[in-house]
């Protein structure tokens, strides 16, 4: 490929030497058409010539199906995440630490332990800690939610009694 110019035409025995799959024939020709490289296929049931107008027809189908099977593909993977979000089921990586952890690294935060030495101490890289940091903001806060809204219960079944 490095070797072709424009102008030139790489001539190949059949399509399906040039790529293995459709989406790697594909790669290959939208590179060839960037040069300005004719391609001419010479045996097999698809003979290509993009020199002649029936030879840019083929490249053009051959293309516009290689885009249709990558849309079928991401409309198909979409609707899988979408199906295993419905039941529940959560995606990407689960936590490193457990719910202790992040309670102990907390409060050595809370303590003025150095980020770096909190680190050090999980193995975790500064994103993970931040990420686990806000998620035990999260969890506080629903546990204080849940104590002022018991406390606020409690003074309501007092006063009807």
């Amino acid at each position: 490929m490095g070797l072709l110019q424009e102008g030139d035409t790489l001539v190949v025995w059949k399509i399906d030497r040039i790529g293995r799959s459709v989406k790697k024939l594909v790669t290959i020709l939208e590179e060839l058409k960037e040069k300005e490289v004719h391609l001419k296929t010479l045996t097999g049931s698809l003979v290509v010539d993009t020199t002649t107008a029936q030879g840019k027809l083929m490249y053009s189908i051959i293309t516009t199906f290689a885009e249709y099977e990558r849309d079928v593909n991401r409309e198909r993977t979409l609707a899988g995440l979408e199906a295993a979000r419905k039941r529940g089921i959560k995606l990407g990586r689960k936590f490193k630490l457990e719910d202790a952890d992040i309670e102990r690294m907390e409060q050595m935060r809370k303590a003025g332990i150095p980020v770096s030495d909190i680190l050090d101490y999980f193995k975790i890289g500064k994103t993970t800690y931040y990420r686990y940091i806000n998620k035990s903001k999260v969890i506080n806060a629903k546990i204080k939610i849940n104590k002022i809204a018991n406390i606020k219960l409690n003074r309501i079944a007092n006063e009807i009694v």
